[in-house]
């Protein structure tokens, strides 16, 4: 009998909030869960015949309504969450990281969501898809900040993704 090593793959979350006069209002951290269903895109990319995606975008998960985040949520079912929307960008940010070194990958600049309104903001997800409030693509992961952070209108939230893989 064989004995296989573990992979160990895992994402983090860094945030702060901008006042519109440039003060820093809040910041933190949080891990988040890797979604069944991103896991088997990422092996049906890496080991199989799937494509990888162009890429991956932040979204920002509504404190309203929230009941809970799953393992199985997809783009098109989540039942517990919903998505912010009202913020300035056409689209949802892209995160664009740099090339991963000691199983580690992150990007050199934020991710902005320039609030159009005040809205209650309960976590961040990361997907394939562009489209704000878009149900296609892939969910890859989510998570919640420590406590829910009201972003009132012209703030800005930046945030940093990274991702780490590490034999077990």
């Amino acid at each position: 009998m064989h004995s296989f090593g573990s992979l160990l793959i895992g994402g983090r979350w860094s945030w702060d909030i901008w006042t519109p006069e440039g003060e820093l209002k809040a910041q933190g951290q949080f891990p988040n869960g890797i979604l069944t269903v991103g896991l088997n895109a990422l092996l049906e990319a890496y080991f199989r015949t799937g494509t990888q995606p162009a890429a991956f975008y932040a979204g920002l998960i509504d404190e309203t309504d929230y009941t809970t985040l799953a393992i199985s949520d997809t783009m098109a079912v989540h039942a517990g969450w919903t998505e912010i929307t009202d913020y300035s960008s056409a689209t949802r940010p892209v995160w664009s990281p740099g090339a991963p070194a000691s199983g580690l990958m992150t990007a050199p600049s934020a991710m902005e969501f320039t609030m159009s309104s005040s809205q209650t903001a309960k976590g961040l997800f990361m997907c394939t898809d562009s489209v704000k409030g878009g149900t296609d693509g892939t969910l890859w992961a989510h998570g919640l900040f420590d406590t829910e952070q009201l972003l009132q209108a012209s703030e800005t939230l930046k945030c940093y993704y990274e991702i780490e893989a590490l034999n077990g």
